[in-house]
């Protein structure tokens, strides 16, 4: 029984890992219909998610869900707080970052940096498509990778972000100011 046991343990670890780490996820897998892109072990982002998905964040081993949508973005779209109760239903912590579409600031990728500081992880990072939760970790990312290597993580995720290299290599170089 014992046996039996760890290897459900491994397997559950094995799903979780699945579900992190692979792009892609729409179409059901295991009854999961989000679109988790992994950028790093430990941030994922993601399409807008709906209230009953949270708890299945929380069952793919996600402890931290960050919302950079602002609330009334789009009809029907739940709020930050109906969200941030689901996350804690979940055992999910939770934070807010409204970021406006096409309108990403320095502020805000600080902001988004500091909140990965202080969130638990993984993190799972969710705006209306993925783009400004994952553009802001490019940016954030600048000065710490290669363009090169920003521009290919983004890419495994689906973001083709080559059109913000001459930002990203400024920003690596320590010169101010944000284009995304």
């Amino acid at each position: 029984m014992r046996s039996s046991s760890r290897v459900r343990s491994v397997l559950a670890r094995g799903v979780r890992s699945l579900l992190r780490h692979n792009a892609g996820l729409a179409g059901g897998f295991f009854g999961v219909v989000m679109d988790i892109c992994a950028l790093t072990d430990g941030l994922s982002v993601a399409p807008q998610i709906g209230l009953d998905e949270v708890a299945r964040v929380a069952e793919c081993g996600f402890a931290g869900l960050l919302c950079n949508r602002p609330d009334g973005e789009e009809a029907g779209q739940p709020g930050a707080a109906e969200m941030a109760a689901a996350a804690a239903r979940a055992g999910l912590q939770f934070a807010h970052q409204p970021v406006i579409s096409g309108a990403v600031t320095a502020a805000d990728v600080a902001e988004f940096a500091r909140l990965l500081g202080v969130l638990p992880g993984p993190v799972l990072a969710y705006c209306r498509s993925g783009t400004r939760c994952s553009t802001m970790w490019a940016l954030m990312e600048a000065p710490r990778r290669s363009v090169d290597e920003i521009l290919a993580i983004c890419a495994r995720a689906g973001y083709d972000y080559s059109g913000l290299r001459a930002s990203l290599e400024g920003l690596g170089r320590g010169e101010a100011g944000v284009a995304g």
